[in-house]
């Protein structure tokens, strides 16, 4: 089916690290993608890059964060920039999936959502957390980087488990 590609691993402790510093009032800080799309109302977002007019391909804005996990994003810029040969990062995204909760079946839309690869990077996860795409059900562990094919395809997040999961989410965008 292809709807999942491990394109590569990376040491996230350093990044769980920081997420765990992220207090409660912070995760509620940036509540656009819940108040706008109901599939996300059980998600919690910290923007890193992030535009919210998901047609447009211009540069993103970069907020209050980016800085604190530039080094991070830099890495992954090499690892896609070495995966892909051309491209940039469109978005990133820090995304926290509560305990006992999930992202019903949907379809993402927007011009940026079908020209990008998606990709999540889990940071804090565990055996009970599934991704679904189309009929294609995986566990991503900690630290590998996946590229999801949800283009035009239903797609669902599971958390069957007593803890919150995070996952960093990046859209790379080929260059024509």
């Amino acid at each position: 089916m292809n709807n999942f590609e491990k394109i590569h691993n990376i040491d996230t402790s350093f990044l769980q690290e920081k997420v765990k510093k992220f207090s409660k009032e912070k995760w509620n800080e940036f509540d656009y993608r819940q108040k706008t799309f109901d599939v996300h109302k059980n998600t919690r977002t910290i923007p890193l890059i992030f535009n919210k007019d998901l047609n447009n391909l211009n540069t993103p804005n970069e907020y209050d964060d980016f800085v604190d996990f530039s080094s991070e994003l830099l890495n992954l810029y090499n690892i896609f920039l070495n995966h892909y040969k051309k491209g940039s990062i469109l978005r990133a995204l820090l995304v926290k999936l509560n305990a006992k909760s999930e992202i019903s079946k949907h379809i993402d839309n927007g011009i940026g959502l079908e020209k990008s690869k998606r990709h999540h990077i889990p940071i804090i996860t565990n055996s009970k957390v599934l991704f679904t795409v189309d009929n294609e059900t995986i566990h991503m562990k900690q630290g590998e980087i996946w590229h999801i094919d949800n283009s035009n395809k239903y797609h669902s997040v599971l958390n069957n488990s007593k803890k919150d999961r995070v996952h960093l989410i990046v859209d790379w965008l080929i260059n024509e």
